[in-house]
């Protein structure tokens, strides 16, 4: 969807949520550079509000959006969102094709705001099982995106924490037989090095959102030392 005049003058308009002194004293606190983002609740919130499914991932889309333009104000570089998880395939063929489908649809909406806002879009997880059209979209965005510079936006879609591992595991047993790397020199650096997450920095602070308290496979290796937020509130609410 084009970027419109009136487009670009509400969203400048809407692009500052915090008091300028209060980002300065919130900065000498120590605020995180990265964040993750476990955005649950878009369904539980749709039917609270008698709305189909796909509204409330419509929202989360849209709520999406504004926290990213909240995180480039406070000054955080980087934001991982849980967008499709390897168990999402496990729903009804439907609900799997509407997720899709919006996945796609905010591609369409939200890669010129990205562009506008200086967002680098990345993607991380086995992209490879969703449609080709969908693929060629997300890549077209990476592409469209790559010269952002105030936050980077790392999406993860068909992801898994523990899928992650076993392809980051069979990646380094394929270096060590091609002598590309020693068994010796095996440590959590050199494993880091084979995450889908590299060369991005572990998480500061996961959020996860709509009263869940569980990690549900997502970036297992790299949230050891991450501090926690569990939030009652539904994602489009947040």
């Amino acid at each position: 969807m084009p970027l419109t005049g009136r487009d670009k003058k509400s969203l400048e308009e809407r692009a500052t949520f915090f008091d300028p002194k209060r980002v300065l004293e919130l900065a000498c606190e120590g605020l995180p550079r990265h964040v993750a983002l476990m955005m649950d609740g878009n369904r539980r919130w749709a039917k609270k509000h008698g709305l189909p499914a796909r509204a409330g991932h419509a929202a989360g889309a849209t709520a999406l959006f504004y926290i990213t333009q909240a995180a480039i104000e406070l000054g955080i570089k980087t934001l991982t969102v849980f967008g499709f998880s390897t168990e999402n395939w496990h729903r009804n063929e439907a609900e799997v094709g509407e997720l899709i489908e919006r996945i796609e649809v905010a591609l369409n909406d939200y890669t010129e705001r990205m562009v506008h806002f200086g967002v680098r879009l990345r993607v991380i997880g086995d992209i490879e099982r969703f449609p080709g059209q969908t693929i060629d979209k997300l890549s077209w965005a990476c592409r469209e995106t790559a010269k952002g510079e105030a936050l980077e936006l790392v999406l993860a879609l068909n992801y898994g924490g523990r899928d992650e591992i076993c392809r980051a595991i069979s990646r380094l047993i394929t270096d060590c037989e091609r002598g590309l790397l020693q068994k010796e020199a095996l440590c959590p650096d050199t494993f880091n090095r084979y995450l889908d997450t590299s060369p991005s920095p572990d998480p500061d602070l996961l959020i996860r959102t709509s009263g869940e308290m569980r990690l549900s496979n997502f970036l297992l290796w790299q949230l050891s030392y991450t501090e926690i937020l569990f939030s009652d509130l539904f994602w489009p609410d947040f």
